[in-house]
């Protein structure tokens, strides 16, 4: 599974880094990305990685120029002499998540809506504002919302959703870059959970996905989350650490 950590990492990186500004220090890459609904600003280990003390503080001094926390993902069977560095200098994880990879589409149902395909502004709003909801966030800003519609129209996002009621219930987007993709956030509404929605929106993203030259797929769940992605083909590969400063 290494060669396929690698191409995780590697996705991830150019994903961030089209999403905005990075900035290197000590042997680290931060990542500034503005108003992307989907990336987040964050610091990821470079070759050779920031190991010693000296680099998690140049990589603090750098956060603290910038105005931030700093908050670092890694591959934990990629780096795993960085997490015990990490915590020795006043880092914990924050969110230990499962990576699964796929390099075919699912055998299922699909028959998600796509987001986008009709550039519907008002649907676009509904669903960018119930993902933010499924996973406590503020409701998107008006930037959010133009680079979600600017990123719809280019196809490095992907997006589906399954309407019931008279609005979107459940979603998911994919987040590409050249034949390798992200699935990125998954949800339901809590009244709609257990009836396999989800499954469906996954399975008509990964459709139009692999059936237009994409080749290998990755996303991070919860452990208890991990089954539903299985079932659509998903085998497990590692696991991806997001790690902050302790507090004091």
């Amino acid at each position: 599974m290494q060669d396929a950590l690698v191409r995780v990492t590697a996705q991830l990186e150019r994903g961030m880094a089209a999403a905005g500004e990075a900035r290197e220090a000590g042997g680290w890459r931060v990542f500034l990305p503005e108003g992307h609904p989907y990336y987040r600003r964050c610091a990821l280990p470079l070759q050779p990685a920031g190991r010693s003390g000296a680099g998690v503080q140049d990589l603090r001094r750098l956060a603290g120029e910038l105005g931030l926390a700093p908050r670092v993902e890694l591959v934990r069977e990629l780096w795993p002499e960085l997490p015990a560095m990490l915590a020795a200098h006043g880092f914990m994880v924050e969110t230990e998540a499962a990576i699964l990879v796929a390099q075919a589409a699912p055998a299922g149902l699909g028959g998600a809506v796509p987001v986008g395909e009709t550039a519907d502004a008002r649907l676009q709003r509904r669903f960018l504002a119930a993902t933010a909801r499924a996973f406590g966030e503020a409701p998107p800003s008006e930037a959010e919302l133009a680079i979600f519609s600017a990123c719809l129209r280019g196809r490095s996002i992907r997006a589906a959703t399954w309407i019931e009621a008279g609005g979107p219930v459940s979603g998911a987007a994919l987040l590409r870059t050249g034949p390798d993709a992200e699935l990125a956030g998954v949800w339901t509404e809590t009244g709609w959970r257990r009836r396999g929605l989800a499954a469906r929106v996954g399975t008509t993203l990964l459709d139009l996905f692999f059936a237009s030259g994409g080749a290998f797929v990755w996303l991070a769940a919860a452990q208890e989350q991990t089954r539903l992605y299985e079932a659509l083909g998903f085998r497990r590969a590692g696991t991806l650490l997001r790690l902050v400063p302790g507090s004091s």
